[in-house]
């Protein structure tokens, strides 16, 4: 059973832009965690690693670990040993120990990586919620569907024709939902999709965009000039609109006569809760108080958590009372 949630975690987690990785989002935290906890105990780095790595149960994680704390061992810095394993960590994760590296304060960077990484997973586990009412809500429709369809004689109850139509109507399903990733192909931004399904706009622009700024404010704090910050988070962040976003900060600058001017974010990320944690984030927040950050995202998810479910509510209301009339006409006639 745990075998088909990490799988089921991986898949959720690919496309909501964490990309494959064979820690799933619960292990990147735990990982740290773990780590954070060795490091504050004054355990020097490769220690801390194959402490980490000899509690770990996961047999390929463990290969992985011995490898890194090798690396890690003979003088490497940590995030040019994760580099090697890219398949194995995200790049937005080996993006953030590089950052924490150069800032100076490994420890509190870890801190406030473990914090940020608490919020993602926050936000996941609402996202496991909601899978769940979409999967229900659309299971609930289409048996409605076809129980009217049967009920009222519209369809046969022969074999073939019962299999032609539950055929027909996966096909419908599939068509929309291959529309749906035309039109996120087509509209890197996903604005006009965004404007439909608020749901995925919310949850997807608040956990690429909040990364950009955890790096952004690190990076930044440790010297890296802007220009650069952002050339270093294209590569890291490739993960679909945020990229062209980026390329407009970066353009914003080039027009500045100062070039290590943060330009107005609004002018370049989409009206979301995302741009509202950006602009927090980036105007009033400083690496000594991630914590600060935390709080405010944590208050944040909640309310989205709050206003998702409410949602999910209605739509589950709407589709009983759909199914309720379908019924009732079925009996009627």
């Amino acid at each position: 059973m745990s075998t088909k949630l990490n799988r089921f975690e991986r898949y959720v987690s690919s496309n909501l832009g964490y990309g494959s990785s064979a820690f799933t989002y619960k292990e990147l935290l735990l990982f740290t965690e773990k780590l954070l906890a060795q490091l504050v105990k004054k355990v020097p780095l490769p220690e801390a690693l194959e402490i980490v790595f000899e509690s770990t149960g996961n047999r390929v994680q463990r290969m992985v670990l011995f490898s890194i704390s090798s690396a890690v061992n003979s003088g490497t810095p940590l995030s040019q040993a994760m580099l090697t394993f890219k398949d194995v960590f995200p790049n937005f994760y080996i993006a953030m120990i590089m950052a924490v590296e150069r800032s100076g304060y490994f420890i509190r960077g870890l801190e406030a990586m473990v914090l940020h990484l608490r919020n993602e997973k926050r936000m996941f586990d609402y996202v496991n919620v909601v899978w769940f009412y979409l999967r229900f809500i659309g299971y609930f429709v289409l048996g409605g569907i076809l129980f009217f369809l049967f009920r009222t004689g519209l369809v046969s109850t022969d074999l073939y024709s019962v299999a032609f139509t539950i055929a027909g109507t996966a096909f419908v399903i599939l068509l929309v939902s291959w529309f749906g990733r035309f039109l996120a192909r087509k509209e890197r931004r996903k604005e006009s999709i965004i404007k439909h399904i608020p749901l995925a706009g919310s949850l997807h622009n608040w956990s690429v965009v909040s990364r950009y700024c955890f790096l952004f404010n690190v990076f930044h704090r440790s010297g890296v000039p802007v220009h650069q910050i952002n050339n270093l988070l294209i590569h890291y962040l490739n993960e679909g609109y945020i990229v062209d976003d980026i390329r407009k900060i970066n353009d914003l600058i080039k027009s500045k006569a100062d070039p290590d001017h943060i330009p107005n974010i609004f002018e370049v990320i989409p009206k979301t809760l995302a741009r509202e944690i950006m602009l927090y984030h980036v105007e009033k927040t400083k690496f000594d108080s991630i914590q600060k950050y935390s709080q405010y995202v944590t208050t944040e998810i909640d309310e989205l958590a709050e206003r998702i479910l409410k949602m999910e509510k209605q739509a589950l209301s709407a589709a009983v009372l759909v199914i309720g009339l379908m019924v009732y006409f079925s009996l009627i006639y």
